[in-house]
């Protein structure tokens, strides 16, 4: 049931992207830094950035909900990195094994930006 509900949820946002009128669109991608490519694959799939890029950040220390309260384009940006990740299923297959957050660096291309958040505080 649950994956329906998934697949109902994506075909409303992009019903709803569709629906948007181009330029107000484009206004609104470069406000917050995306393409049109970007948005498009974000509601095309995505849905192991909820799973992967919280683990992820928690490898690396930080809290999701803090960075994403406390530096929320940043925040962002990590979302559409992870959602753009060709390494998904290793990555995947990494964290079900416990793999050190080394390891995992090495496939992430977020790992240099989440880093670099463990020196800055976010408060």
């Amino acid at each position: 049931m649950t994956g329906i509900i998934e697949i109902i949820r994506r075909w409303r946002e992009r019903w709803e992207l569709d629906r948007t009128v181009p330029e107000e669109l484009d206004r609104m991608l470069s406000e917050v830094g995306l393409t049109p490519h970007d948005l498009t694959a974000a509601a095309d799939g995505g849905e192991h950035v909820g799973r992967l890029l919280p683990a992820m950040l928690a490898l690396n220390g930080l809290e999701a909900d803090e960075v994403r309260r406390e530096l929320g384009l940043l925040f962002h940006d990590l979302q559409r990195v992870c959602n753009g990740c060709t390494e998904v299923k290793r990555c995947s297959h990494l964290m079900e094994e416990g793999a050190p957050v080394e390891r995992l660096a090495e496939i992430c291309p977020n790992a240099a930006t989440m880093a670099s958040l463990k020196t800055v505080p976010t408060e």
